[in-house]
């Protein structure tokens, strides 16, 4: 179990050291499973999320989420964690939109009282 990066703001350079050395033990094969509440959102970016399903398809170490097993190196699966990473991605900058959307507006509000 790694919870290095609990409570880490995913905005900014922060260094995951929790996430590097899960992807370091999956590349050098000690990792037969990684198990995530959900996969889609195990990595903060689609760089790092592209990477860790490349190094479990070459070493042939499934996914597992809440919905299914997936495994890398068979069908469809990088595809669909790729899409699924993508929606999430998007779900993300729509939620900071919004937030962003509201602060103005909040202050606009403020500016005529």
């Amino acid at each position: 179990m790694i919870d290095d990066d609990l409570g880490r703001s995913a905005a900014g350079g922060i260094q995951r050291t929790g996430f590097e050395r899960m992807v370091a033990e999956v590349c050098l094969g000690k990792v037969g499973a990684v198990c995530a509440r959900e996969v889609s959102r195990f990595a903060r970016n689609s760089g790092d999320r592209q990477q860790l399903i490349e190094m479990c398809r070459v070493v042939d170490t499934v996914l597992v989420d809440q919905e299914t097993i997936y495994a890398p190196r068979h069908g469809n699966d990088p595809l669909l964690l790729g899409l699924k990473g993508s929606l999430n991605e998007y779900e993300l900058d729509l939620l900071r939109q919004r937030s962003l959307s509201a602060r103005y507006e909040k202050a606009r509000r403020a500016s005529w009282l």
